[in-house]
């Protein structure tokens, strides 16, 4: 059995800007997980509030 294991995180973005871009989201993700592979993404939806790709595994 192939398994891959490694420390689910999530991320998130705080600013003192609430008016902040919301495309900074998007940008820290893509840099940790797709530019720099950090880690690998986790594609699953969990729960209503938790789309596919908004946490991973580094």
């Amino acid at each position: 059995m192939n398994r891959i294991v490694g420390l689910e995180t999530e991320y998130g973005c705080l600013t003192n800007d609430p008016s902040g871009p919301p495309s900074a989201v998007g940008r820290v993700r893509n840099w940790v997980f797709e530019k720099n592979r950090f880690g690998l993404a986790d594609m699953h939806q969990r729960d209503w509030d938790e789309p596919a790709g908004n946490g991973g595994f580094l």
